[in-house]
Parts: structure tokens; sequence; C-alpha cells
């Protein structure tokens, strides 16, 4: 991949990223409760520097409770993709594939995560990080005892 092609899918991700994010702020318009300057700074604080990102980090724990902001955002995405779905039935495949495009996009793992449960029968494109785990930790038993079994017999 050029250096062009690395900016071009930067910023068709970064467009994505801005999609969902404008998608749910919307959402929460039309039901009444719009996101507070906080939750929407969350979107966007992946990308903060580690030190700041500790904490702006802090400072949303003690205004706010991640399992509800969580929740409250992957309802507000089931709902406009529900909206969406009576205006255009591709809207679910749409969404899906938006998510996707996002998931590997580290400046993003906030809306990711708070996207995935709104997306039905979500699966990431890499399986789960414990399968991989578990895959090399089984390989590294079977080198183990390969070895083990190799140096008793001479």
């Amino acid at each position: 991949m050029t250096v062009s092609e690395a900016d071009t899918t930067s910023a068709a991700k970064l467009h994505i990223h801005q999609a969902l994010v404008n998608r749910i702020a919307a959402r929460a318009v039309a039901e009444g409760s719009p996101l507070t300057p906080l939750e929407l700074e969350m979107f966007e604080s992946d990308s903060l520097p580690r030190k700041q990102a500790r904490e702006f980090s802090r400072k949303f724990d003690r205004e706010n409770n991640w399992q509800g902001f969580l929740d409250r955002v992957s309802g507000l995405l089931r709902n406009a993709i529900a909206e969406d779905t009576g205006k255009d039935p591709e809207a679910p495949h749409r969404y899906d594939a938006m998510v996707h495009e996002i998931e590997e996009r580290r400046e993003s793992f906030t809306l990711w995560a708070c996207c995935v449960p709104a997306i039905p029968h979500y699966k990431s494109d890499q399986g789960p990080m414990w399968a991989r785990i578990a895959l090399c930790v089984f390989l590294l038993l079977i080198v183990t005892l390969i070895v083990v079994f190799g140096l008793k017999k001479h």
C-alpha cells in the first residue's frame, strides 16, 4: 500500500467514524436527550496523547458510568438502524460494514465498542482475541512437550 492509498484509507475511516457519531448524535436529539459535550468528547478520546487520555478517562468516570454510556450509545444506534431500515432495507448491512471498517482504527475504539452491541450477529473479522491466545498457548505446549520428550529419549 502506498502512502497515498494509506492516506485515502485513513480518511475514509475517519469519515465513517464521523458519520456514525453524527448519526448517533442525531438520534439522541430526536429522542429528546442530546449527547452531552463530555459524551461527544468520549468518541474522540482514543486519539488523545496517553497522559491526556488518562486525565479525560478519570474525568469521564467521575461524571458518567461507562456501562451506562455504552448501553445508551448502542441503544441509540440500534434505534437509528431500525429507523433507517424503514426507508432502506439495506441499512443494517451498511451499518455493519461501517462498524467493520473502523474495527482496527485505534482512534475509533470507543466508538467501535459502543456500536458492536447494536449490530445483530456482528462477528469480528479477526476472530476473538482469546481464541488466538489459546491457539498460541496450545502450540507452545505442543512444542514444549516435543522438546521435553525428545530430551528424555537422549
